[in-house]
């Protein structure tokens, strides 16, 4: 099999000697037209900017579509926990050594809740600025059913 090395120089692309060239050329020689050419060099193939247009509005809807269901998704979880926090009854405890907001959260779980969201909540119920606990202090908890 003879090989050919082909070289571009610029925005020309050379085509093969015809000796070399197939049925169908893998270059095809594009004059003056540089990097805006809309024929492909190596296809052959004529692409309208009609057709760029397009595939880059469906690129852009398929985009909002995605992030519009992921927005509704959690914004939909996002009221479901505050409709369940709302009927959430809270009782108070005191701290031990040793306990923490997530120690407190896997003892006292809320249905539906992961362990992060119930600590979380806990936080909220009794406005604590840090995760800290002191031994000794008063917290609400909710009330595991």
């Amino acid at each position: 099999m003879i090989t050919r090395d082909f070289q571009v120089y610029g925005n020309l692309a050379l085509a093969a000697e015809p000796a070399y060239v197939e049925s169908n050329p893998r270059f095809t020689v594009i004059e003056g037209r540089g990097a805006r050419a809309e024929r492909s060099a190596v296809s052959g193939r004529h692409v309208s900017r009609a057709a760029v247009a397009i595939a880059a509005t469906v690129v852009a809807l398929l985009f909002f579509a995605v992030a519009l269901v992921g927005w509704s998704t959690y914004a939909g979880r996002a009221e479901a926990h505050a409709d369940t926090l709302s009927h959430i009854s809270f009782e108070e405890i005191r701290v031990q050594a040793g306990d923490s907001l997530w120690s407190l959260a896997s003892q006292h779980p809320i249905n539906d809740f992961t362990t992060q969201e119930t600590a979380d909540a806990i936080a909220e119920a009794n406005e604590l600025e840090g995760v800290v606990l002191q031994a000794g202090e008063t917290i609400l908890v909710p009330v595991s059913r």
